[in-house]
């Protein structure tokens, strides 16, 4: 890890224990086609199943092979930068080529969706961005690209307020509909169409009765700084990381403030209990949630390990089947027991967004300031990431080109592209990485 890293994990870490942090990101994720360079689904911020080798979305034998190497180099330079002009100027502002805070990513539909969650709002790309600080095509959470107006209300986001501590948001795409984790009013709002206009009011919220309310709660109606969003278009999955749960809807809600149909990670709907040690069925500050067509993959962040189910629980507080970062279901020590800044392919350092696509598992492993690769996806606790972004190699050798290290957020993945936040008040950095895949299956 580099000085400048060792700094922030110095002076940042203490402020992320005592916050319980949820760093994050926009909800992510679209089907991958069979051609492995179709939408995907992304990770930080929307969600469709992945139909990558394995598995196809409906979650049926897939008969392409699994993929045997990553679809990333070890310290693979971005290709494009979005929010600034190149990859070493750093600021923010409000426009719409800029980020004030860049967090959740979902793909699909033929666009990107990128949460600015200092901004309160959500930008949109129509197609794939080909120059480096391309602005956005449209903006829902605000009327116009200059505005930054706190909700909440059925058209305005809530600003996050202290973005180094619980930064993320999620954006996901859910069929045809568009789902916001809006943390700060602890709710998440669902536009039953996708917007084709600025500031399109948003058609249902989850978390409260009305569009102007904002109280966190612990039962199956409430959350508590919700963060990840999955949804298929029919289930959806929210983790509600302040409750350390995870809320799941069986069919898709129909109705302000409709109660959830499953609890993950507590024994009831009105418990927020965070075991430490843990235990396989529990959670600590939770931030985000994919499913790949045949596992769930949920992030426990503060426990610094990914959960695993084959397969969508059907019953409230299910055990894990399996643990990423960590060798049991018990251990919940940084870098799989090493500790701080004793990076390696084992273990993650409070984890924040995933993805999955082309039979690969992305994370952002946020205080190890990275982003590692497991090809194929894990299906057992304790495998090892096979590559990094971030670093010149797992074992956290520092990069050695200016402007290719970062603070991860949130992820996604459109087709052959990689989408990845790097968002850091203390470096000034407020901007978007796009990376090319290669061996895709």
């Amino acid at each position: 890890m580099g000085d400048l890293a060792r700094c922030w994990a110095a002076t940042c870490l203490p402020l992320i224990a005592v916050c319980a942090l949820g760093c994050g990101s926009v909800n992510r994720r679209a089907a991958d086609d069979d051609s492995g360079t179709g939408d995907d689904d992304g990770g930080d911020g929307s969600d469709g199943a992945d139909s990558g080798p394995g598995t196809d979305a409906s979650g049926r034998t897939d008969a392409r092979p699994l993929p045997t190497e990553p679809p990333v180099e070890n310290g693979q330079s971005a290709m494009l930068v979005l929010g600034q002009p190149d990859f070493v100027t750093v600021g923010s502002g409000t426009a719409a080529n800029r980020f004030r805070w860049a967090g959740g990513i979902a793909t699909g539909a033929g666009r990107i969706w990128i949460q600015d969650v200092d901004n309160s709002r959500v930008l949109q790309w129509d197609q794939a961005p080909v120059a480096n600080q391309e602005p956005a095509d449209l903006v829902i959470g605000q009327l116009d690209f200059d505005s930054a107006v706190a909700g909440p209300t059925n058209i305005n986001l809530t600003p996050i307020g202290m973005p180094e501590t619980d930064g993320i948001g999620d954006v996901a795409l859910a069929g045809d509909r568009l789902v916001v984790a809006d943390g700060h009013a602890n709710r998440v709002l669902v536009w039953n169409q996708l917007p084709e206009a600025n500031g399109a009011p948003a058609d249902m919220v989850l978390g409260q009765t009305t569009f102007t309310g904002s109280a966190a709660g612990t039962n199956a109606d409430r959350f508590t700084a919700p963060s990840g969003v999955w949804s298929d278009g029919n289930v959806l999955i929210v983790v509600d990381q302040g409750n350390h749960r995870a809320l799941i809807w069986t069919s898709f809600p129909s109705e302000n403030g409709q109660d959830a149909d499953l609890v993950l990670g507590q024994a009831s709907f009105t418990s927020n209990a965070a075991p430490d040690p843990p235990t396989a069925r529990s959670m600590n500050t939770p931030t985000d949630v994919v499913f790949d067509g045949e596992r769930l993959y949920i992030v426990d962040s503060s426990n610094n390990r990914i959960m695993g189910w084959n397969g969508i629980p059907t019953e409230s507080n299910a055990s894990a089947d399996f643990f990423v970062g960590q060798s049991d279901g018990v251990s919940n020590i940084a870098n799989a027991g090493a500790g701080p800044q004793n990076e390696s392919a084992a273990g993650l350092h409070i984890p924040g967004t995933i993805a999955a696509a082309h039979g690969s598992l992305f994370v952002t492993d946020r205080v190890n300031f990275r982003t590692v690769v497991y090809t194929p996806r894990p299906t057992a606790s304790g495998d090892d990431a096979d590559a990094v972004l971030g670093f010149l190699d797992l074992d956290g050798t520092p990069h050695d080109a200016e402007g290719q290290s970062f603070t991860p957020r949130g992820l996604g993945i459109d087709g052959d592209r990689l989408y990845l936040s790097d968002s850091n008040v203390a470096f000034g950095q407020a901007r978007v990485l796009v990376y090319q895949l290669s061996n895709l299956p």
